[in-house]
């Protein structure tokens, strides 16, 4: 599983799926063990990256 195309997958899931949540567990619980540490890793990314975007615009 590639790390790059994985973040884009989840970019793309959050942004167009009405319960996203859904969707990402789909994509977790269809992994392999080793795909499900790339998926985590993915995910903490996301949320790093969230966070930054957030303190960005409010400016902090």
């Amino acid at each position: 599983m590639n790390f790059s195309h994985l973040s884009n997958e989840i970019t793309n899931c959050l942004l167009s799926a009405d319960r996203p949540e859904v969707k990402l567990m789909q994509i977790y619980q269809s992994s392999s063990e080793d795909q499900r540490l790339v998926f985590l890793a993915a995910m903490v990314g996301k949320v790093i990256e969230q966070d930054r975007i957030i303190k960005h615009r409010k400016g902090e």
